[in-house]
């Protein structure tokens, strides 16, 4: 079977049911066990059939099949590692925060809010700590978030501040390095805050950033490129948020 030659360590095989998903990716594992490297192919699918065609019971942890050496398998209920994944997120604060909220709405580019216990509660950035008439200190290079309490017409109550530090991916400066070498302007579009903005975009190299901006706001900017001339592509995110 010939194989792309792709500079990835991940491959992904999608598509409606019968056009030959688990022929193809199993197919492409031997092939590149067969090469001598170690291969995992996994399974998303509820009614995974990689057990029978690999003629090895398989779990949700990998197994190596015995037949092929440096090939391992397993199978993922998405809908169960869902589940498992929301307890593990939620079991530490049950019992801890209150049991349920209602009228829970999204405030986009500024936050979210619901009633708790009779009380409206918010979750946002210091536009929304402002439209609340709360004054918060920016937060640096930081992201951050505040948490207000309102009741009926009594003025909201700050509660507390969460604070989350951007690192920068790994990949992300080679990327931007290379789009840069190929003649591509790179624009930072970014609702973090300036100090935010500036210290990723100093680490991948990115001169062009546009900081605070609104979804609505960063779809205007975009207009704004393409009349000039511009063909944009976006690239999703070059950090991953840690606590």
């Amino acid at each position: 079977m010939a194989l792309p030659s792709l500079a990835t360590r991940y491959v992904f095989f999608t598509g409606k049911g019968g056009v030959g998903k688990t022929s193809l990716a199993c197919a492409s594992a031997l092939a590149l066990a067969e090469r001598g490297q170690r291969v995992l192919l996994v399974s998303t699918d509820p009614a995974s059939n990689l057990d029978e065609v690999l003629e090895t019971p398989l779990s949700t942890v990998p197994t190596p099949v015995a037949s092929v050496p440096g090939l391992f398998a397993l199978n993922v209920d998405p809908e169960a590692a869902a589940a498992a994944y929301r307890e593990r997120m939620v079991a530490p604060y049950r019992g801890v925060l209150p049991a349920a909220s209602t009228d829970a709405q999204a405030l986009p580019g500024r936050g979210v809010q619901a009633v708790v216990d009779g009380a409206t509660v918010y979750l946002g950035n210091q536009a929304l700590m402002a439209e609340l008439g709360i004054e918060v200190a920016a937060a640096g290079a930081q992201t951050a978030s505040w948490l207000a309490r309102a009741v009926a017409n009594e003025p909201a109550q700050l509660l507390g501040m969460l604070a989350f530090g951007d690192a920068v991916r790994p990949s992300a400066q080679a990327a931007v390095a290379r789009l840069r070498a190929l003649d591509i302007r790179c624009v930072m579009l970014t609702g973090d805050n300036a100090g935010v903005a500036a210290a990723v975009a100093a680490a991948v190299g990115i001169e062009d950033v546009h900081a605070g901006v609104l979804p609505g706001a960063k779809r205007d900017v975009i207009e704004a490129l393409k009349r000039g001339g511009a063909r944009v592509g976006i690239r999703a995110s070059l950090v991953a948020p840690t606590a």
